[in-house]
C-alpha cells in the first residue's frame, strides 16, 4: 500500500469519530502539536519532567533513562535526565504509521523533550532531545480530543507556533494546570511504548540519532530505516551555516547524489548542472511531505537535514520555479503552513520542533504532518 493512501484511510477513518464527539467547531494547528514557552526558574517546576506521573504512571521511568545513553556527552546523565530535561512539546496523531504497507494505525501522544538552562529571567535548550511515544486505544484518543476541548488555541487561520493558550496563561495558570492533567490522564509508563533521542557533542557539530521500542517494559532497539544501523550520524563544519559541508553516517546506500551534495554544497553548485541540484532539492520536497515519507521510510538524518537543503535551493537559487519543478511532491494545504522560525536555514540546526537556544524551531516537515493530522480529523465537515 502506497504511503499516501495510509494517510487517507485514516482520514476516513477518524472523521466520523470527531463528528460525533461534539469536536465539529474549527481549531488551529496548534491544538495538535504543542510548542510550549520555555519557563523561567520560578516556574520549571510547574512543567512536566521524568518523574512527573498520573494515573499511567511517570512520564519517563528511571529503567527507560539507563537504556538511553547520555544525550549529552560529557554532563552528569542522572543530573541531566532527572533535572534538567522537560517536556517542550507535545504532539496529538490519531494515525502515527511506519512503513510501506498495509499500514496500522496507532493512536499516540508524543512528548519531545530538550534539556534546559535555567536562570530567574530567562532559559535555554540544550541542542539535544528525547522523543517519547504513548500509545492510546481509539476510544482513548476520542476522549482525549474531548478532554482537550476546552484548552483550544485559536483558529485554523493560524500558523504553527507557541502555543498561544499556555503562553497567554503561563505556567503557574489553572489553564495550564487543567492542560497538563489531561495529558498526564493518557500518557505514562504503561502506555509508553517508544523512546528515541539526539545525542550532541560539546562542539555541537556532532549529532547521533538512535531509538527503543518498548514491550512488556523491555527495550528493543530499532534499526533507522534505509541504513539499517541501530544509529545514525551527523557531522557539520560549523565554520559554514549557509552551506554544507558534512558528512552522514552510516548513509543509504542508493543515495549517493545527496551524500555528495552534503559534503561540499558549494563545489556541488560550480561542478553540478542545475539539473542535478535541482533533483536534490526535490528530493528534499520528498522528505517533508508526510503524504509520500513517515518515519519508517526514511532515515533520520535526512529527514532532520530535509528543511535546510529546501531552503539552501531558494537562498542559491531564487529564479528557479517551484511549482514547475518541484509541485508534483510539494505537501500542499489550505491551512497556514507559515514557518515562523527565527533562522530556519542553519547547517548546524536539526531540531524538527523544539529549541535552537532561546529560538522556537519548527521544520516545515513537523507543520506539514500538523496539516496533515488537522486535515484527517476535520475532513467530514
Amino acid at each position: 500500500m502506497p504511503v499516501h493512501r495510509g494517510a487517507r484511510l485514516k482520514s476516513i477513518f477518524f472523521a466520523w469519530i470527531v463528528l460525533f464527539s461534539g469536536l465539529a467547531r474549527a481549531q488551529s494547528l496548534n491544538d495538535y502539536s504543542l510548542l510550549l514557552p520555555l519557563p523561567d526558574a520560578e516556574s520549571v517546576h510547574e512543567t512536566m519532567g521524568a518523574s512527573t506521573s498520573g494515573p499511567r504512571g511517570a512520564l519517563l521511568p528511571k529503567n527507560i533513562i539507563d537504556d538511553m545513553p547520555n544525550i549529552v556527552v560529557g554532563e552528569d546523565k542522572d543530573q541531566l535526565f532527572n533535572e534538567r530535561l522537560r517536556v517542550i512539546a507535545v504532539r496529538l496523531d490519531p494515525c502515527f504509521f511506519e512503513g510501506s504497507g498495509p499500514l496500522k494505525c496507532r493512536p499516540q501522544i508524543r512528548m519531545v523533550w530538550q534539556p534546559l538552562l535555567l536562570d530567574r529571567r530567562s532559559s535555554m535548550a540544550q541542542d539535544a532531545a528525547v522523543h517519547t511515544f504513548y500509545d492510546l486505544s481509539e476510544s482513548d484518543f476520542a476522549a482525549l480530543l474531548r478532554d482537550m476541548k476546552p484548552y483550544r488555541a485559536g483558529d485554523r487561520s493560524q500558523a504553527l507556533g507557541i502555543h498561544p493558550g499556555v503562553a497567554m496563561k503561563g505556567y503557574a495558570s489553572a489553564y495550564w494546570r487543567g492542560l497538563r492533567s489531561v495529558l498526564l490522564k493518557y500518557a505514562g509508563e504503561r502506555s509508553l511504548t517508544r523512546g528515541t533521542f539526539m545525542t550532541v557533542n560539546p562542539m555541537g557539530t556532532v549529532w547521533v540519532f538512535g531509538a527503543f521500542d518498548y514491550v512488556n517494559g523491555r527495550p528493543e532497539r530499532i534499526l533507522v530505516p534505509r541504513v539499517n544501523f541501530a544509529v545514525q550520524g551527523f557531522f557539520v563544519d560549523t565554520s559554514v551555516l549557509r552551506d554544507f559541508k558534512a558528512r552522514m553516517n552510516p548513509f543509504p546506500p542508493n543515495e549517493v547524489a545527496l551524500l555528495n551534495f552534503l559534503s561540499d554544497s558549494n563545489a556541488s553548485k560550480s561542478q553540478l548542472r542545475e539539473e542535478d541540484l535541482q533533483a536534490v532539492v526535490k528530493e528534499a520536497y520528498e522528505f517533508e511531505n508526510p503524504a509520500r515519507h513517515n518515519p519508517g521510510t526514511l532515515d533520520c538524518v535526512s529527514c532532520h537535514v530535509a528543511q535546510s537543503i529546501r531552503l539552501w535551493g531558494q537562498f542559491h537559487f531564487p529564479a528557479w520555479k517551484t511549482e514547475a519543478l518541484f509541485g508534483d511532491v510539494q505537501f500542499k494545504s489550505g491551512l497556514n503552513l507559515r514557518n515562523s522560525s527565527p533562522d530556519p536555514f542553519r547547517a548546524d540546526s536539526l531540531r524538527a520542533f523544539g529549541y535552537f537556544g532561546a529560538n522556537p524551531v519548527i521544520s516545515d516537515r513537523t507543520i506539514n504532518e500538523t496539516a496533515a493530522v488537522f486535515e484527517s480529523l476535520h475532513s467530514g465537515r
